[in-house]
């Protein structure tokens, strides 16, 4: 199958006029043997190329790229079948523009005439720099900051062993100050089943009473541990609408076990469609008036997206970790939160990346912008415990 690939990478070393042409020549030989055609813009520290071909060929030919250390912060941009091959005539195309970026015109108003017009938007994006990294440089954690690790005696685990569901706690980590900022408090089943193995077989008022009952019991849990920083709930939107008395209840409940409005963070899930929004946001103005603060949780998931975000106004955003995964080399994924961090920025909505495994992962997010971190990088969920977050990890070596 004929397809597409985009990508650019930063030169590991300064490269003059004689060399880069020498790669073109090298590039292309090599390309030539396996059907592969495109072009190849350098603007003095970072390439992009656009290369058309067959799968597997691209496949292998990115692997040998991805190995070659020339190149470094490799980034896919854009991979699709393609219906005819628009390179072919060019072999490997060259494009210098370190001093004259209108060189791509010409390029740009073929692909124009082929009837595409994402490359030259791609092609002008590259000219601005606008596939360069973020200059924010990575700062590694200064000091061992201490453990919290809190051990329910057994007169406490007898208390909450009867619900008919357990907790586990996840930190969110605050870049900047480098501290636990959070704690997210999240369902399991007696026997360590998942949210969704739980949770699956229920339906309508059944699921929403269960919802909001479990949040008593994640509170209760908290408490026992000592929880001082800010505790975060799961939500679904219709647990606060499907009864008259379940905004009463939560707070009711909140107070009853020792904690302050201001801890509570209730993160509203976008995989449960919220069906009457005017009912919904009556509940959520009430816990707001009260002093509890809310989140968008798993943004980019489910039913709403930026609708939900246009009109809820969260406190925190929680970008969903199937755009987090791998995002230091997907383009795609980082476009999209570079838009998500600039919009919440000018709305002063703090940012928060699920599901960080990697230290990759961890630095492109910092050099983005994104300050809260929560995923198995720092530390794995632990059930009715606070889990150790090894600091040492991120010390310099």
């Amino acid at each position: 199958m004929l397809t597409q690939l985009i990508y650019r990478s930063r030169a590991a070393a300064p490269i003059l006029s004689e060399d880069l042409e020498s790669l073109r020549s090298s590039c292309e030989q090599n390309n030539k043997h396996d059907s592969v055609s495109g072009i190849m813009c350098f603007d003095g520290e970072y390439f992009l190329q656009v290369l058309e071909g067959g799968e597997s060929a691209l496949d292998a030919l990115m692997t040998r790229i991805t190995a070659d250390r020339r190149h470094k912060n490799i980034v896919i941009i854009f991979k699709e079948p393609v219906g005819f091959a628009r390179f072919k005539p060019f072999g490997m195309r060259l494009f210098d523009i370190r001093n004259n970026p209108d060189q791509l015109n010409s390029m740009s108003e073929l692909m124009t005439a082929y009837g595409d017009l994402r490359i030259p938007k791609i092609l002008n994006a590259f000219t601005q720099g606008l596939w360069h990294d973020s200059t924010r440089t990575w700062s590694p954690f200064l000091v061992s900051l201490p453990r919290e690790t809190p051990d329910l005696n057994e007169r406490d685990l007898a208390d909450i062993e009867h619900h008919h569901a357990c907790f586990a706690f996840q930190p969110l980590v605050d870049l900047q100050t480098q501290t636990i900022t959070a704690y997210e408090a999240l369902i399991r089943g007696r026997n360590g089943q998942s949210a969704f193995q739980l949770m699956s077989s229920m339906q309508g008022d059944t699921l929403h009473r269960f919802d909001l009952e479990s949040k008593a019991w994640a509170l209760q849990t908290a408490s026992k541990l000592g929880i001082t920083c800010t505790l975060a709930m799961n939500l679904l939107p219709q647990s606060l609408t499907f009864s008259p008395d379940a905004v009463p209840k939560l707070l009711d409940e909140i107070a009853l076990y020792g904690f302050k409005t201001s801890q509570i963070l209730l993160e509203v899930t976008e995989e449960e469609l919220i069906v009457d929004v005017p009912l919904f946001m009556k509940a959520v103005d009430t816990l707001r008036a009260a002093g509890v603060r809310f989140a968008i949780d798993d943004f980019g998931a489910g039913y709403a997206g930026l609708s939900l975000l246009a009109d809820f106004q969260p406190d925190k955003l929680k970008i969903d970790r199937r755009i987090v995964s791998g995002i230091h080399n997907n383009g795609p994924r980082q476009a999209i939160v570079w838009s998500v961090v600039e919009f919440c920025k000018r709305l002063g909505i703090t940012v928060v990346a699920e599901g960080v495994e990697t230290m990759e992962e961890l630095q492109w997010l910092h050099a983005a912008g994104v300050e809260r971190i929560q995923g198995f990088l720092f530390a794995k969920p632990a059930i009715r415990a606070l889990p150790i977050i090894e600091w040492q990890n991120f010390l310099p070596q």
